[in-house]
C-alpha cells in the first residue's frame, strides 16, 4: 500500500513537472509571437520615405525595406491602369470617410544605373493607388477628393565595406514601354527612420 502511494506521487510529480514545461514553452512561443517587427526587415513593413527625394539611410552590410510614393504626373504612366481601380465605397474609415485604395502594379519594372557593383536596388513591391483625402456627403452624393499615385518599396542591400553617399537612376517600364526614371539617394552610416508605417 505504502509502495503503491509512493509510485502514485511520483507519477504525479512528473506530470507536473511535464505541465510546467509544456506551459514555459508554450508561453515562449507566444511572447516571441508577438515581438514586434522591426521596421524597413519586412517587404509589408518598409520604411517610410517622407517625400520621393528623400535619401535611403542605411548601414554597411544592412538590407533594408522602403517605401516611396510618387504623384502620378511623375511618370508616364497609362490611363488604363489607373481607370481599372474602382473606388469601393464600401471600404469605410471609423469617422465614415471612404478608405484609399490600390491595386498591385505587376505590369512595372525597373532597371538601376548609378551604383557600384556590389550596392544593390530592386523592386520589391508596387501598386497604383487612389489616396482618398477627404469625403463629403450630401443629401444625393457621396463625393471623394482623391490623389493618384505610384506606391513602390525598394530592398536596399549594402555590401559590409559600403561608406559615403551614392546616387542611383531608377529607370521604369510599363513591361518594355519606358515611363520614366527617378533618382534615388543612399547615405551609408545612418540608422533607417523614422517611419509611418506601411500605407496600404
Amino acid at each position: 500500500m505504502h509502495w503503491l502511494l509512493l509510485k502514485r506521487c511520483a507519477i504525479q510529480e512528473r506530470v507536473m513537472k511535464n505541465l510546467k514545461l509544456f506551459a514555459f514553452l508554450s508561453l515562449g512561443l507566444t511572447l516571441s509571437a508577438c515581438a514586434p517587427t522591426i521596421l524597413g526587415s519586412q517587404v509589408f513593413t518598409p520604411v517610410v520615405s517622407s517625400s520621393g527625394l528623400t535619401p535611403v539611410s542605411a548601414k554597411a552590410g544592412q538590407t533594408v525595406y522602403v517605401q516611396y510614393s510618387y504623384p502620378r504626373g511623375a511618370l508616364d504612366i497609362a490611363d488604363a491602369h489607373f481607370d481599372n481601380l474602382k473606388i469601393s465605397f464600401d471600404q469605410r474609415a471609423a469617422n465614415g470617410d471612404v478608405t484609399s485604395q490600390e491595386t498591385p502594379a505587376t505590369w512595372l519594372n525597373m532597371t538601376v544605373s548609378g551604383l557600384p557593383s556590389t550596392w544593390q536596388v530592386t523592386l520589391a513591391d508596387a501598386a497604383v493607388r487612389k489616396e482618398v483625402l477627404g469625403t463629403t456627403f450630401s443629401m444625393s452624393s457621396t463625393n471623394i477628393r482623391y490623389l493618384e499615385r505610384l506606391r513602390v518599396v525598394y530592398k536596399v542591400t549594402l555590401p559590409a565595406d559600403a561608406s559615403g553617399r551614392e546616387v542611383a537612376l531608377l529607370r521604369f517600364m510599363d513591361g518594355t514601354r519606358e515611363i520614366g526614371d527617378v533618382p534615388l539617394t543612399i547615405n551609408v552610416g545612418g540608422v533607417s527612420g523614422p517611419s509611418l508605417g506601411a500605407q496600404f
